[in-house]
């Protein structure tokens, strides 16, 4: 999940403070990105931290309102994520991995292209619905359907160069 590109500088040292930064459970970490209204995804601010400037970033997620938002327990997600959780635990006879709320929460891909066109750290190089054809990249610009249409989105980001003095 972690290897580093050939020549990369990115080592051991980068993904445990990207481990820690993104996954430590704090006030404005990734489940912040989930709850509208509210700042940016952590974790893409997290990895931005840890890359160095001129560096890529990708982000991919699914996105809540896609046929595979509530991931094991979809299409009943739809109906609400507790509810969809407690028809796998009868189905299945134990808990689903991801728990809404938890481990599972509802992002937009609206939120995250917006972010990621303000993020101060960042340029939005690309953004892509992965998983499907070429073809369908317009989906984005189009507010409702891209939520429903857009299984998977995959941002692609680089951490601009006065990035670095606003690290500390």
């Amino acid at each position: 999940m972690w290897a580093a590109a050939p020549g990369s500088s990115f080592g051991s040292s980068a993904r445990r403070a990207l481990w820690r930064c993104a996954w430590t459970p704090t006030p404005g970490n990734w489940p912040r990105w989930a709850t509208p209204g509210t700042a940016a995804p952590s974790a893409a601010r997290c990895a931005s931290r840890v890359t160095r400037p001129g560096g890529i970033v990708f982000v991919a997620f699914t996105n809540w309102l896609s046929p595979w938002g509530g991931h094991e327990t979809s299409p009943w997600h739809y109906l609400g994520g507790e509810r969809a959780a407690r028809r796998y635990q009868r189905r299945h006879g134990k808990p689903p991995k991801n728990r809404y709320g938890r481990s599972l929460y509802p992002v937009s891909v609206a939120d995250a292209l917006d972010w990621a066109r303000a993020a101060p750290e960042v340029v939005l190089v690309d953004a892509v619905p992965r998983y499907l054809p070429d073809w369908t990249r317009p989906l984005l610009r189009v507010p409702v359907m891209r939520e429903f249409l857009t299984w998977n989105l995959l941002l692609v980001l680089q951490v601009k160069e006065a990035a670095q003095e606003r690290r500390g």
